[in-house]
């Protein structure tokens, strides 16, 4: 599985939808997400990957795509910040 495959059962567990999920799947426009749930969702994120978003990063990603390659350079950076310790 990668990480949109992750995201995407995410999103299932944090408010069930029917609709089909991909990459371009706006969180709050094609599945009816309000602030709440989204929050709930970034909630669930952080718990899944060990870290925290800024509030800068949650706009950009309102779309499932984006929340993935968001959550890829925060473990990609991460790990940076590991080996250089």
């Amino acid at each position: 599985m990668d990480i949109l495959d992750d995201v995407i059962l995410l999103i299932r567990s944090t408010r069930p939808v029917s609709a089909r999920i991909d990459a371009k799947t706006n969180i709050y426009t094609d599945l009816g997400f309000d602030s709440l749930a989204y929050m709930e969702l970034l909630a669930r994120v952080e718990n899944a990957f060990g870290f925290e978003f800024s509030i800068t990063e949650m706009e950009p990603c309102l779309v499932a795509g984006a929340l993935a390659d968001m959550i890829k350079e925060k473990l990609e950076h991460d790990q940076k910040r590991a080996v250089q310790q």
